[in-house]
């Protein structure tokens, strides 16, 4: 009895972790300018339009398994060009490591034109 509420009191808090990590809005359609920071792999953006008006003017930190972000922003470098992405904002952002800026984890499913 003892191992099993162990065992219990282990997982609970990582599948709570795993579950609130994984959490997403809806599908939004935005338009963002890559925001050029002097730190490695940053790929920080800052959102222009979006059919979400919340994420107006935020800054968002896109991932994904689809895509290769990095060349996605690679044919994007001036700070004038615009992206357009489709995907799904993380409902929870925490900034436990004080990154500057924080930004809004965004899941990339595709981009658009």
């Amino acid at each position: 009895m003892k191992k099993l509420v162990i065992i219990i009191l282990v997982a609970l808090p990582i599948i709570t972790y795993k579950f609130a990590f994984s959490l997403q809005g809806e599908e939004v359609r935005i338009e963002a300018t890559y925001l050029q920071l002097a730190c490695e792999k940053c790929y920080h953006m800052e959102v222009i339009s979006s059919s979400n008006e919340e994420l107006i003017g935020k800054t968002i930190i896109p991932t994904s398994s689809v895509l290769n972000i990095e060349n996605i922003l690679a044919n994007n470098l001036t700070p004038t060009s615009k992206v357009c992405l489709k995907g799904k904002p993380y409902l929870w952002n925490p900034n436990w490591g004080n990154i500057d800026p924080d930004g809004i984890r965004f899941n990339v499913i595709s981009q658009c034109n």
